[in-house]
């Protein structure tokens, strides 16, 4: 025992460790069988709910045509018919002009056509999709052939399009979506919206076949590199792990889900995720809603992983940075919402002061949110400005420092490498303080009005320490709450090392004074 006792306590610190992992470990798996057993729970009382609505006796009815109120029934009708069948329907939209709209519906080897012209995308794919029931309540042996022609959906010749519909039926994604307007006489470009993203090819091309044979390459790859399409196998609370991993990684709101029931008998489900600020839908329908919380979560997913992957510039940012440190004069953007499609677009134009009657993005090029649409717009504009050789390629502008003085040098001239390589002001903040034994700071973000997206901002450090606890580094009107913190951040970060030069120059006048003026000499 007193040799135990002399050795530092090593062995007992190994089993406690030891004895934490398991425990850990145990608490981990009786946690996933909780999870599971309620899985189970809720999809059993699904199932008696589901068994409760259906009618005791068949129904033989013609159907009533569709009230304006009721929203896409004859798409949710094809949908189910099409679930049932293993089919994967392809809808094609045309711009006929302003406003004005038709659409194709492609099954199997038959194509649908809805000429219009129709106010919406909404009414047309409604139109063209009463088509398709009809065509498939009239031909219950449909699927059959299908399954002796090879089990999947003829391509007619348009493979990456048909690897794409199954990649998205696989993944229980929403059915991709194409735009086909023809730019000149016999020329057409191509959008294709898939889960919240939105992907062009300008081409120009010859046909509507290679147009969006070329768009959906995109979306085939975008699904490749986003690397979870394995996920479609996965267990609801592998799934789940995974989603709020992603959320605790990047610290985003929790995922809010909406599932909603459609009218249709037996009761199916659609389903929307809010999450980070954008809204990502899929129509289902679904059995259950377990199955429409995993289909929304893998799609969730796999628009996570493309929206933060490595690498990636955050454009907005950038150009409000530039905008604060240069023309000091915030971008003004203008948002434009499609209604009409099932996935709500936006797009967006932005105008900042160096070329106002010119704004940057495009009106006609939809995305799956506002932010990714304003996203698109300030790219334009920062690879303008770095054309024009308004901004540099590796990032906004830094003022010139003045020369100060060695200790000055070594305590912010690492900070400013690490600025020239995308550390954030906030980061940088917090680098100075760890390096100079300084509290940490905490940011006051407010909104100018409840609804506004414009916030006011300044920080405090702890009372006693730097500035006794007064608000410092105020800025105002700033768009977006990051955007306000980051740029109080950057009045810190000019603080610190103003404050961290001043202690310098007191702590070299204090040696000299105590006769230790040649230790200030070999430090400076």
């Amino acid at each position: 025992m007193a040799e135990r006792n002399t050795g530092f306590g090593g062995l007992e610190l190994l089993d406690t460790a030891t004895e934490i992992t398991k425990w850990n470990n145990e608490a981990h798996a009786i946690g996933l069988k909780v999870l599971e057993e309620r899985e189970k729970e809720e999809r059993a009382r699904q199932e008696e709910k589901a068994r409760l609505k259906r009618p005791m006796h068949s129904l033989n009815f013609t159907p009533v045509p569709a009230a304006k109120a009721i929203v896409a029934e004859n798409v949710a009708k094809l949908y189910l018919l099409v679930q049932k069948r293993n089919i994967t329907p392809v809808f094609e939209f045309t711009e006929l002009g302003i406003q004005s709209f038709g659409a194709t519906l492609k099954i199997s080897d038959r194509v649908f056509t809805a000429e219009g012209p129709f106010s919406s995308k909404k009414e047309a794919k409604e139109t063209v999709a009463r088509l398709g029931v009809e065509f498939l309540t009239d031909n219950p042996e449909l699927s059959n052939r299908l399954r002796k022609a090879g089990g999947g959906v003829p391509s007619g010749g348009q493979g990456v399009v048909t690897e794409l519909n199954l990649r998205c039926q696989k993944l229980k994604m929403a059915v991709p979506e194409y735009t086909l307007p023809e730019t000149a006489k016999g020329q057409f470009s191509a959008t294709l919206v898939l889960g919240g993203m939105s992907f062009e090819e300008k081409g120009p091309f010859t046909s509507k076949k290679l147009a969006k044979e070329a768009v959906a390459k995109h979306g085939l790859t975008h699904l490749e590199n986003a690397s979870l399409p394995a996920a479609a196998g996965a267990s609801s609370v592998e799934l789940s792990a995974k989603l709020h991993s992603f959320i605790d990684r990047h610290r985003l709101d929790p995922a809010k889900f909406e599932i909603t029931e459609l009218g249709v008998t037996p009761l199916k489900y659609r389903v929307q995720l809010h999450l980070d600020g954008e809204t990502i839908q899929n129509a289902g329908p679904f059995s259950t809603k377990q199955e429409a919380q995993n289909a929304i979560t893998i799609q969730a997913l796999v628009f996570l992983e493309q929206k933060y992957r490595a690498n990636e510039e955050n454009w907005v940012e950038l150009l409000n940075i530039f905008a604060q440190s240069s023309i000091k004069q915030p971008p003004t953007y203008e948002d434009f919402q499609e209604t009409s499609t099932r996935q709500n677009l936006w797009s967006s134009e932005v105008s900042i002061a160096l070329r106002p009657q010119q704004p940057f993005g495009r009106r006609d090029l939809p995305f799956g949110s506002k932010k990714l649409a304003r996203q698109n717009a300030a790219r334009e504009a920062i690879l303008w400005l770095r054309e024009h050789d308004h901004l540099r390629e590796d990032g906004p502008p830094k003022k010139k420092q003045k020369k100060q003085s060695s200790s000055v040098s070594s305590s912010s001239g690492s900070n400013r490498g690490d600025a020239d390589i995308g550390i954030s002001y906030a980061q940088q903040v917090n680098d100075l303080c760890t390096r100079h034994t300084i509290p940490v700071p905490t940011y006051d973000i407010t909104p100018s009005s409840p609804t506004s997206p414009f916030y006011s901002a300044h920080a405090r450090f702890t009372p006693g320490t730097i500035a006794n606890g007064r608000p410092i580094g105020r800025v105002e009107n700033i768009f977006g709450r990051r955007n306000a913190k980051e740029a109080v951040a950057r009045n810190l970060v000019r603080y610190l090392e103003e404050h961290v030069r001043e202690v310098g120059e007191v702590d070299r006048v204090l040696l000299r004074e105590a006769g230790l003026g040649r230790f200030v000499e070999l430090g400076g």
